[in-house]
């Protein structure tokens, strides 16, 4: 049975690299090996160079950014730095279930903010939540 691998960077040129068992074998699935040292290198680049995710200020409001669709739930819980920059402090997502699939967009976009305050209700609670959403329907819900 062949294993895949993808070279996920955008300017590689080549196609996504397909390995049999004995090739798995030989290289041990590293990317070095199999002639990706570019995207490696960008990798290492991108990943070691700044923290993924900052640390969350309690003294600091929160940005909660939302989306929803028939396949998933994702968000993005943001401050602000002090230089004005918004840094991510929370990264989410989860798969609609066979149910959800039949809900109206909006009630997606609400169960997608409900689930991201819920990681950071205790925060939440003691700081202004702005929440950003790309369904219009959400702002009218509370009226």
């Amino acid at each position: 049975m062949p294993y895949a691998l993808v070279c996920q960077k955008a300017h590689c040129g080549r196609p996504n690299q397909i390995l049999s068992e004995s090739q798995q074998t030989q290289y041990g699935l590293s990317l070095h090996y199999l002639g990706c040292k570019e995207e490696l290198k960008y990798l290492q680049t991108w990943l070691l160079k700044d923290p993924i995710l900052a640390p969350l200020d309690p003294n600091k409001d929160i940005i909660v950014q939302t989306d929803a669709s028939k396949e998933g739930m994702a968000w993005i819980c943001f401050q602000k730095s002090d230089d004005g920059v918004l840094k991510v402090v929370h990264y989410g997502r989860v798969a609609i279930t066979n149910a959800q699939k039949n809900y109206p967009a909006s009630e997606l976009e609400l169960i997608a903010l409900v689930l991201a305050l819920k990681y950071v209700h205790w925060f939440a609670v003691l700081r202004n939540v702005t929440v950003v959403t790309d369904n219009s329907r959400v702002v009218y819900l509370n009226n």
